[in-house]
């Protein structure tokens, strides 16, 4: 009876002991079994260039580790969201019935608190949909006007403005109930005193009644829970995170390149500005900003390099997107047309449109340069890579993204005369993963021509990254990223794991020993309630 008795009034503190125990343990295991051991491979030489390079892991990366892996595990894949939504909502309210049934039962103030919560989360739903509706209908009247270019330069800027918005009105609404139920304590009380009163008393009517308010309630819970989240991680994909930096020896007239990125305005999540200092602090020395079917992310990047006087090349792109065909290209060059396909999205009646073929033809004739983007093998292809070859393009990616493309592509640019091209193709704020080494005839001669010459003769490196050994497969993403991530720590990041985790147990803990304090038993409430 005594153990029953004390399971019942400790059981949280009991759960939490155990996991945190058991994630302690795993970190104990990682720190034996795992290390941080970046793999450089260069896919033109197929060699491994691990010993020409280092990644030194950033400071602040080091101590807000937690914070900043678990977005690297679960931010770039927006399914991922969805799946630890659900998981720490069931967890979340799992934690608040145990509340409810086995030690707070009655206990006001512990409603007063959730439901300061609920309201700032209502709040928070309420007008943030609408701010999404309205820039649903910007986006509508935008395309109708504009077409497609208006969605690929400016849905991000909206999404961005519209979850900072509802960040901002979660915050600001929880800090006014918090003031509110401060200085107004006795009317806050029984306002909420008299709303749970009701509330009891209506459900008591009937099982079918209690059901239908029951599951009104929970899914109102859920749906303002799923928004907060959603403008959450929205809203910290376009911080930019502090990043690893690779060294290398070089001689003067050897440059690391990356030739194929996107800024905020397509649908990348960095500023032109964020993403030259996501380069710079990483050690690259220029980047192709290729955004889809627009300049304006290199031309704001350019102003910025002048404008900060800084050793920076940006290199002028686009990507031409004809989904519906299957095919990618990157155009790179100084030019003030922006080029989009002849079937995107309807747009076939623009004046700006092109097929495939006629958009290389056009780049060709205008003295531009273009590739084939991460280009699957000829089981799925639209078009066959003599087709390309033949309509003018200057070469194909061989990686994109630290993936390694078919093989056959490879040797088809070597056996052609093409160029063998390598690009991160990021949108996001993770450590960069490809890159091309390049010698240039003029090291200051650094023009879309030079870089072009050079990569002509396929003697530069294409490089990509494996940060973490990926040994284990269990078929389901997340659960390998999650695993795999782990296994790919430093010892001083998995220190900082051990840290922040044992600080938020810790806190844990004296929480629920100061909830003992705050309960007021109902009977109580309900022999003073004649006073109010």
């Amino acid at each position: 009876m005594k153990i029953r008795i004390l399971l019942h009034k400790n059981l949280l503190e009991i759960l939490t002991t155990l996991g945190f125990g058991a994630f302690i343990g795993w970190l104990i295991y990682i720190a034996f079994v795992g290390s941080r051991n970046p793999v450089f491979y260069d896919a033109l030489s197929q060699m491994d260039v691990t010993s020409s390079y280092k990644s030194i892991i950033h400071p602040l990366r080091v101590i807000f580790e937690p914070l900043i892996g678990t977005f690297l595990i679960v931010g770039l894949d927006f399914s991922y969201w969805i799946i630890i939504l659900v998981l720490f909502y069931i967890i979340i309210r799992a934690i608040l019935l145990i509340l409810d049934k086995y030690r707070y039962n009655h206990m006001i103030k512990t409603s007063i608190i959730s439901n300061i919560l609920l309201d700032a989360l209502k709040f928070t739903s309420i007008w943030g949909m609408m701010m999404f509706l309205l820039g649903v209908i910007i986006f509508g009247v935008g395309y109708v006007i504009a077409g497609v270019l208006f969605l690929s330069n400016n849905f991000r800027w909206i999404l961005k403005v519209i979850s900072w918005i509802n960040l901002g009105l979660f915050s600001g609404k929880l800090l006014y109930n918090v003031i509110l139920w401060t200085f107004k304590r006795n009317d806050t009380h029984m306002k909420f005193y008299q709303i749970r009163k009701k509330f009891l008393l209506t459900i008591r009517k009937t099982r079918l009644r209690n059901f239908l308010i029951a599951s009104k309630k929970e899914l109102v819970k859920f749906v303002t829970t799923f928004w907060l989240i959603l403008m959450l991680t929205q809203g910290l994909q376009y911080i930019k995170i502090p990043t690893q930096r690779i060294e290398t020896t070089l001689a003067a007239d050897e440059f690391l390149f990356d030739l194929h990125a996107h800024t905020i305005y397509s649908d990348g999540v960095l500023t032109p500005a964020q993403r030259v200092r996501w380069y710079i602090d990483q050690g690259i020395h220029g980047a192709a900003f290729s955004d889809h079917h627009n300049l304006k992310g290199a031309i704001k990047a350019q102003k910025y390099v002048e404008r900060k006087n800084l050793e920076f090349t940006v290199i002028k792109a686009q990507e031409f997107t004809d989904d519906p065909e299957g095919i990618h290209l990157n155009i790179y060059g100084e030019t003030d047309r922006v080029v989009v396909p002849d079937n995107y999205w309807g747009e076939e009646n623009s004046t700006e449109t092109l097929s495939c073929r006629e958009a290389i033809q056009w780049a060709k004739s205008e003295g531009l340069y273009v590739t084939v983007n991460h280009y699957e093998s000829l089981i799925s292809a639209p078009f066959t890579y003599e087709q390309l070859r033949d309509w003018g393009v200057d070469g194909f990616e061989i990686v994109n993204g630290a993936r390694e493309q078919a093989s056959e592509i490879r040797q088809f640019c070597l056996d052609n005369n093409l160029i063998c091209m390598g690009g991160t193709d990021v949108h996001m704020n993770e450590d960069l993963d490809t890159f091309v080494k390049l010698k240039l005839d003029d090291p200051n001669n650094k023009t879309v021509d030079a870089i072009f010459e050079a990569l002509y003769r396929n003697t530069h490196e294409v490089v990509y990254i494996k940060y973490r050994p990926e040994t284990i497969y269990t078929s389901i993403g997340l659960i390998d990223d999650i695993i795999n991530y782990f296994g790919g720590l430093s010892l001083p990041q998995t220190i900082s794991w051990f840290f922040w985790t044992s600080v938020i147990y810790a806190g844990c803990i004296l929480i629920f020993q100061a909830t003992k304090s705050l309960a007021r038993p109902q009977n109580q409430l309900e022999n003073n309630k004649s006073k109010y």
